[in-house]
């Protein structure tokens, strides 16, 4: 009797499956703006997001920047790595001013480990250009992420910022990107002005070779394949850390090329998970514009800045605080209440046309036959330039003058000649008028 295969397990990050955010509940927070009676531009849109991701009034509390390291074929990470650590250069500086405290996870930079326990869950000591992953490290990277989230979320996080940090990992993020939005190299990687010319081309064949490396895996939407062979241990880190912390109910903010593109893998994971991201700012780059409009997300501000992933959202998050502070400071909408006129109409019983009264009718008219009786009958109006009409009514007048000569002249007898009237009104035998009016014939 052969025993039953057991299933594995499922793994930390797909033991937890993110939930929608209540967009209902952001049109309401960002409908409290109103209450100023005045335009309030961009901050509607970061309201919308914050009220649908958790109680607009409340502040955040403690905001944490987690920033993933790994080396992709060149070494340079450690050297980024220890300058954060030391507090040096612009993250650390636009930390300390947003109140923001860092966090370093190092997934897979090459060398000697970081000081104390930074470096514990490795996934590998630094991965190569080409085929960066197996598929046992592509599990064990985005566990991790989906491990340091929920420590942070344990610890009292309520906001993150998720960060890339090596500067190498710019060309397979941009690869994801243009594979997943199906965009070609030059259009993903943008130009960008303080590059090097040819720095910029070497990326941009890399990207190329990558893209062509990567399609079958985009094409079938299989996500792990795809960070195997074209990604990274901080970039499967990053997604994981991304779609761990939308299950957790906790808000992200994305801020640079290398968390766009692990939220694009992030989404590919677990759909519902973008609703909990929220594009504070973009830096202009191409490849990051591609992967927010392929989310469907629209940046609050342009700060164009490129200081690095987080740079931006940190310099945008005192304007999301002021987002928060003005709607929960608000006044409430008066809305004008228009109460309805009210048309009192007295209708006698006699102004009732046909039987249905509502309305004044006015005095009643006569009766048919009344106004029939009271108004004379009035002759049909003559047309006017009628010649025709004219010479009717002077033969007519003519008749009746005859007619009225011969009743005073006396009987007319039958055999007697035809007589026809003159224009003083007599008649005479012949059909000619007399030159004296009596009647009588000329010479007699």
């Amino acid at each position: 009797m052969t025993e039953p295969e057991v299933e594995d397990p499922p793994s930390l990050l797909e033991s937890l499956t993110p939930v929608a955010a209540d967009w209902v509940a952001g049109e309401a927070a960002e409908a409290r703006l109103a209450g100023w009676g005045a335009a309030t531009g961009g901050l509607g849109g970061f309201l919308r997001w914050v009220g649908s991701v958790r109680e607009a009034s409340e502040p955040f509390r403690r905001v944490r920047l987690v920033v993933f390291a790994a080396d992709h074929g060149v070494t340079d990470g450690a050297a980024a790595a220890h300058a954060l650590l030391a507090g040096e250069g612009p993250l650390p500086l636009l930390a300390r001013r947003a109140d923001v405290s860092i966090r370093l996870v190092d997934a897979g930079l090459a060398g000697d480990p970081l000081p104390g326990d930074l470096s514990a869950r490795r996934v590998l000591a630094g991965s190569p250009a080409v085929d960066p992953l197996t598929p046992e490290q592509v599990e064990a990277a985005l566990d991790l992420g989906a491990q340091v989230a929920d420590e942070e979320v344990d610890g009292g996080a309520d906001l993150v910022v998720p960060a890339v940090l090596t500067e190498s990992a710019i060309v397979p993020a941009t690869v994801l990107i243009g594979a997943l939005c199906e965009v070609e190299p030059v259009k993903a990687l943008g130009y960008d002005p303080y590059v090097p010319d040819a720095v910029w081309i070497e990326r941009c064949a890399a990207i190329r070779d990558g893209m062509h490396r990567v399609s079958v895996a985009a094409a079938t939407l299989a996500t792990r394949r795809l960070l195997a062979v074209g990604g990274g241990a901080d970039l499967a880190a990053t997604a994981g850390f991304l779609v761990r912390t939308a299950a957790r109910r906790t808000p992200a903010l994305l801020d640079g090329v290398g968390p766009a593109a692990a939220a694009l893998v992030a989404r590919a994971l677990a759909l519902d998970a973008r609703t909990w991201w929220c594009a504070p700012h973009v830096s202009g780059g191409a490849g990051e514009r591609q992967a927010f409009g392929e989310l469907g997300l629209a940046p609050v501000v342009d700060l164009g800045v490129r200081l690095g992933d987080g740079a931006g959202a940190l310099l945008a998050l005192p304007v999301l605080s002021a987002a928060m502070e003005l709607a929960a400071a608000a006044p409430e909408r008066v809305v004008p209440v228009v109460e309805p006129v009210v048309v009192e109409v007295h209708v006698d019983e006699g102004d009732q046309i046909g039987g249905v009264g509502g309305y004044d009718a006015g005095a009643r008219g006569p009766e048919p036959e009344e106004a029939l009786a009271e108004s004379p009958a009035e002759a049909p109006p003559e047309p006017e330039g009628n010649p025709a009409g004219a010479a009717g009514a002077a033969g007519a007048a003519g008749a009746a003058g005859a007619a009225g000569a011969a009743g005073a002249a006396g009987p007319v007898n039958p055999g007697s000649p035809d007589r026809t009237a003159t224009p003083d009104g007599t008649a005479t035998p012949d059909g000619t008028g007399a030159p004296d009016g009596t009647g009588a014939p000329a010479g007699g």
